[in-house]
């Protein structure tokens, strides 16, 4: 038993939140700590989560199917994906966009108007500026041109 304990205290000292493993134990169902890390990183006070899941599977059929790592709702009905990314690279700005449609496509019901759609977020945590223009955060919105 004192093996077991000691490799997995020796895994533990070794992990950081950028560990999927951890980051999923830390934040699964804990809505503090969902709710800390998104005041923190979009800069709002205001902001309380009420349901966050980790390790969200959301299934396509025909499509390629997405894991997210913490689905979060908010008190005022807003949804947020959280993802830890240690990988960086090009495709991570399409894979966010895919995200966000596989996200907003599941949020609408059938017997609702596109006005009922929810606000969402996705949310990348990586390792390094994967922009390379020394901001620790960028927003990227959606927008109209012209409107």
């Amino acid at each position: 038993m004192d093996s077991a304990n000691s490799r997995i205290r020796k895994a533990l000292k070794e992990m950081c939140l950028m560990d999927d493993a951890l980051f999923s134990k830390c934040f699964d169902g804990d809505r503090k700590c969902s709710s800390l890390m998104l005041r923190i990183i979009l800069g709002r006070n205001d902001l309380d989560v009420t349901e966050a899941r980790t390790q969200r599977w959301i299934q396509n059929i025909e499509n390629h199917s997405i894991k997210l790592d913490i689905a979060a709702k908010d008190s005022k009905g807003k949804l947020y994906n959280i993802e830890m990314q240690k990988a960086s690279g090009r495709s991570l700005r399409k894979r966010a966009r895919y995200y966000s449609a596989m996200i907003d496509a599941r949020s609408l019901r059938k017997e609702h108007g596109y006005d009922r759609l929810p606000e969402s977020y996705v949310i990348f945590i990586t390792r390094k500026d994967i922009f390379r223009k020394g901001q620790a955060i960028y927003e990227i919105d959606r927008y109209i041109k012209g409107s």
